[in-house]
């Protein structure tokens, strides 16, 4: 009986008696059956948790008839075959091990058995690799679970923008009052779940942080800045969702104050509608003068915007511990409003608030 052989019955726990004893002392003193024994045991207790699949024996007969079909190959094809006929991404996870078991006994069964212990050696790397591919898959199956949002109708909607590129945005803290989950929707599909960081009920602002903290809305930068620069009659434009795609409109300053003298606010002529609450109020260079706030219900023009003063002081109160600026503008107009508003786009979202 050779080394394998006798592992596979001790693991198992089939030796017993004189036999048992034996092998036990040759394993206080022999160093390489002491390796043999920890490579083994890896893929040993791998193979503890294989489950009875039809779809896994139906790819071992495969490989069994095509013995150069490397383990990459066999964990590309359940993935995709996961992929395209089950329904929840949490099977994904599950690739990986099968693929580990498939490895072993495709090398047990399909190879040399006098070179048993270098099959054991090429599985274990093998199986080394899948188990960090099963890590990247986890790390994937976290951020889709995380970053999908509810099939159910949302109780409101709004408009957000981007405050930096690496998760923060803000919007009217009234948009998110609706509900308990506060989620952003790119213009390309993507979606972010947002935690609440920094509330102004005052002002009615709130800031949002994107859970995943890895997250880059653009691979460009920031295109934009704020500005407290706005003038009398200036032409301005917004950005927002009143559907579920970005809306442009334009028009301009009609007063320096809002509502009742309001110094906080601009008031704008300028369309709106539902759903463009927390949209940035843009000049002719890209830069945010305010965000829409509010319209006058008995006019169809005049728009209501909290000025960016007031956001850079809540930012200001808060930037030792939450350092957030918009240093640069690259979005100026020079003639050309469309390929502005390009660069600006990405950093617009629709904001979805659930319970």
């Amino acid at each position: 009986m050779n080394n394998i052989e006798k592992i596979e019955q001790y693991l198992r726990g089939e030796l017993s008696g004189d036999a048992l004893t034996t092998f036990e002392n040759q394993l206080t003193t022999d160093a390489l059956l002491q390796k043999e024994i920890a490579d083994y045991e890896e893929i040993f207790e791998a193979l503890k948790l294989e489950q009875d699949s039809a779809f896994v024996a139906k790819q071992l007969v495969l490989a069994r008839e095509q013995e150069d079909r490397t383990t990459q190959h066999l964990y590309t094809s359940l993935r995709s075959y996961a992929s395209k006929y089950w329904q929840t991404a949490a099977i994904a996870a599950s690739v990986a091990f099968l693929a580990s078991t498939m490895t072993f006994y495709v090398a047990k069964k399909s190879f040399i058995k006098e070179n048993d212990s270098r099959i054991i050696q090429l599985v274990n790397k093998d199986l080394r690799a899948i188990k960090k591919q099963q890590v990247d898959i986890r790390k994937d199956l976290n951020e889709v679970k995380t970053n999908v949002a509810p099939d159910y109708p949302s109780n409101y909607t709004g408009t957000g923008f981007a405050l930096t590129n690496d998760g923060y945005a803000i919007t009217n803290l009234h948009v998110i009052a609706g509900g308990t989950k506060v989620f952003l929707f790119t213009k390309d599909g993507k979606t972010y779940k947002c935690n609440v960081v920094l509330k102004d009920e005052v002002n009615d602002i709130a800031v949002l942080k994107v859970v995943n903290d890895s997250v880059t809305f653009s691979a460009n930068a920031l295109p934009y800045r704020l500005t407290n620069s706005a003038q009398l009659a200036e032409k301005v434009f917004s950005l927002g969702y009143p559907k579920d795609e970005v809306v442009y409109n334009e028009g301009y300053v009609s007063s320096m104050n809002g509502k009742d003298g309001d110094s906080t606010k601009y008031q704008l002529e300028l369309p709106s509608n539902p759903g463009v609450s927390g949209a940035p109020v843009m000049n002719e260079a890209g830069n945010i003068i305010g965000i829409i706030n509010s319209k006058e219900s008995q006019s169809k023009g005049i728009t209501y915007a909290i000025k960016t003063g007031v956001l850079q002081h809540l930012l200001d109160s808060v930037q030792s511990t939450n350092p957030i600026s918009l240093p640069k503008n690259t979005a100026s107009n020079r003639g050309n409003r469309s390929a502005q508003i390009k660069k600006i786009q990405d950093f617009i979202f629709l904001v979805k608030v659930y319970n």
